[in-house]
């Protein structure tokens, strides 16, 4: 018994008595179908290379079948041949073009697909994200502070050794230069005499960068200074002044990275503003430290002593403690630090 592609057979169609354009309705339905029964239910991509297989062969099967059907069954005139090879070539046409443009086929009686199982949505709700920011929100609170702290600690301890570097080399350099500070009053107490003054600050002076001039005997400290407050040098407290640059008039200079230097020939002080006295605190400890030149000519903390009860009171002696350990904590933590013993705030 020999079956067509769709299950029909040849036994079938001669029982029911169909003639031979009957056949031909009948395979191609069957024909059709049997060519979707061999595809996969869903989505499913074919090739053009593939479906054209498909289809040829199709075709091929259902002329070998109805060409046996019709030799078989019914009358052998020319007619009946050509309208049924007609009918034949028509159907492989429209049923060919039908398969090239279904690229992608759905199970039989589908109308849409269903892709769900594969997205998966997440999403917080507003309550969370107000609850999420608002935990950033304090954490930062918590923190920020703290780490700007720390950073300008930092700044400020690397830009007073810059400075304090850069005093020595120049001193170290006046010396090549066969230059020697000799200052009549250097360690004569309550004596004010200006061209002493300018004489110490215009030693160093030739070895910096300098941005304003104010040891010129015709230019006053205002143009380094600028409004008369700005001359106060207060306290570690930054409310109790302890001295001022207009009332002592120091002389010296400001140098292009920011930094002031300000001499007075009485014990050879030196002071360090890291940010000019136009900005603030302008305050011992903070943001102005102070140096000595010695009897011997080196440049010394001023005090040289291990003990932090003057820095805690007036801070006129912090510069030995930066300078020694690199922080602040006699500021952030007064009472837990000491020489000798806890240096930091942990």
């Amino acid at each position: 018994m020999h079956k067509s592609r769709g299950g029909a057979t040849l036994l079938g169609i001669q029982e029911k008595g169909f003639d031979g354009i009957g056949c031909v309705k009948l395979l191609r339905y069957y024909g059709t179908k049997a060519l979707r029964s061999n595809r996969k239910v869903g989505w499913h991509y074919q090739t053009d290379n593939e479906i054209g297989k498909e289809a040829n062969a199709n075709y091929n099967s259902e002329n070998k079948t109805v060409s046996e059907a019709h030799r078989k069954h019914t009358p052998h005139s020319t007619h009946v041949k050509q309208e049924i090879l007609k009918r034949v070539q028509d159907d492989k046409k429209t049923h060919f073009t039908h398969v090239k443009k279904a690229a992608f086929t759905l199970a039989e009686g589908a109308t849409h697909v269903d892709m769900s199982d594969n997205i998966h949505r997440v999403a917080f709700t507003l309550a969370e994200v107000l609850i999420t920011l608002g935990i950033i929100g304090i954490v930062a609170a918590m923190t920020i502070p703290a780490l700007v702290q720390n950073y300008r600690e930092k700044a400020d301890v690397i830009r007073l050794k810059k400075a304090v570097s850069a005093l020595e080399q120049a001193k170290l350099m006046a010396i090549n230069d066969g230059l020697f500070l000799k200052l009549t009053y250097l360690q004569a107490g309550g004596v004010y005499i200006q061209e002493e003054h300018e004489k110490f600050a215009n030693y160093f002076k030739p070895y910096f960068k300098v941005a304003i001039d104010c040891a010129l005997p015709d230019v006053s400290n205002t143009a380094c200074i600028g409004d008369y407050d700005n001359a106060k040098i207060y306290k570690i407290d930054k409310f109790s002044q302890a001295t001022s640059l207009a009332q002592n008039t120091f002389r010296g200079f400001i140098t292009n990275d920011g930094i002031s230097y300000f001499f007075y020939a009485m014990n050879g002080t030196i002071l360090i503003d890291l940010n000019t006295p136009k900005n603030g605190p302008n305050a011992y400890g903070h943001d102005i430290f102070k140096f000595n030149i010695d009897s011997t000519g080196r440049l010394v903390v001023y005090g040289n002593i291990e003990t932090l009860e003057e820095c805690k009171i007036t801070g006129s002696t912090c510069s030995n403690w930066v300078m020694k350990y690199g922080n602040k904590a006699y500021i952030n933590c007064p009472d837990k630090v000491e020489y000798g013993g806890n240096i930091a705030c942990r």
